[in-house]
């Protein structure tokens, strides 16, 4: 039996890592687990790999390459300064997926709302912008069934903590109100992203049932 050398998962006999592990190891060294972003140039990185500046962690290539980075707030003025002259990227959400039947029931229906991958070092996480799209759902009178849901993508990697959940809100709507809901969520993230990350690749799913809960072959998707 052979097993993945990082989390002691079993792997086929000519490999040393399970898929997780292959997909989080670090894209400098290839060789150790990455722990997070460089919040220049977007690779993964691990440990040895890279320096913490301030809350961020930035690649040993990137410190090299520009060495006016010394600080938290250096680091935040250069970003500031490279997103001010950088051409503005527009947001193209292509993936837009609207799921289920909108049959009613006594006058309702059931609406999960998912989001995922809005993370960027030059600002906003998935999380934040989920507090404020249920802010502003709040404060317009909708409906929560549940709290909000706070997806872990890979359990498996415990030491993975940045870049590793989703979010899902759970609503129960009149049907005439599905587009002002879809309309405030993209309004939101139309409004928060910043998609001149290039590992940012947002993603929003739309859930429509008349009962609260979702097929099992949808949660595999």
């Amino acid at each position: 039996m052979v097993r993945c050398i990082f989390c002691g998962r079993e792997v086929p006999n000519n490999k040393i890592l399970c898929e997780g592990c292959s997909s989080a190891l670090c894209e400098i060294c290839g060789s150790k687990l990455a722990r997070g972003y460089c919040a220049i140039c977007g690779r993964i990185i691990c440990d040895e790999c890279s320096e913490m500046i301030g809350y961020a962690r930035v690649c040993k290539d990137c410190l090299r390459e520009y060495p006016e980075i010394t600080d938290y707030e250096s680091l935040r003025r250069f970003q500031f300064t490279r997103l001010l002259y950088q051409k503005p990227k527009k947001l193209s959400l292509k993936n837009v997926l609207n799921f289920g039947k909108e049959e009613m029931n006594e006058g309702y229906i059931f609406l999960r709302i998912g989001l995922d991958d809005f993370d960027s070092p030059y600002g906003l996480c998935t999380t934040y912008l989920g507090a404020h799209i249920a802010l502003k759902l709040t404060e317009l009178g909708f409906n929560f069934v549940d709290y909000p849901y706070l997806v872990r993508l890979n359990p498996n990697i415990p030491w993975k903590t940045r870049g590793n959940a989703a979010i899902s809100l759970s609503l129960s709507v009149s049907k005439d109100k599905l587009k002002d809901v879809r309309d405030i969520v993209l309004r939101h993230i139309h409004t928060f992203v910043i998609p001149e990350f290039k590992k940012t690749q947002p993603a929003v799913a739309f859930y429509y049932s008349p009962i609260p809960k979702i097929p099992y072959t949808l949660k595999r998707i």
